[in-house]
């Protein structure tokens, strides 16, 4: 199974889509980084509750552009803003 794929716009805006699809297909959004995202649960010893494990990583062949270490951040806060 493939990751998704993700990329960040120029109003750091993350959009995360299935790996079928090519990050080109999203170059009309203006891209500034891109590539994959993991994400994963994982059960801490200890706690009751899975925490996510989430991480942007590589680079779209298509569009040029390599993942920016903050993908990582942006993408946990979306994902935090999002559940809670």
């Amino acid at each position: 199974m493939f990751e998704p794929k993700y990329i960040k716009t120029e109003n750091n805006q993350i959009i995360i889509f299935p790996a079928e699809f090519n990050h080109s297909q999203f170059k009309y959004l203006n891209p500034v980084s891109a590539g994959f995202i993991m994400i994963k649960n994982e059960r801490k010893e200890g706690h009751n509750f899975p925490s996510a494990i989430i991480k942007c990583y590589g680079k779209s062949v298509t569009l040029g552009l390599d993942s920016d270490p903050e993908d990582t951040k942006l993408a946990q806060k979306l994902f935090i803003d999002y559940h809670y």
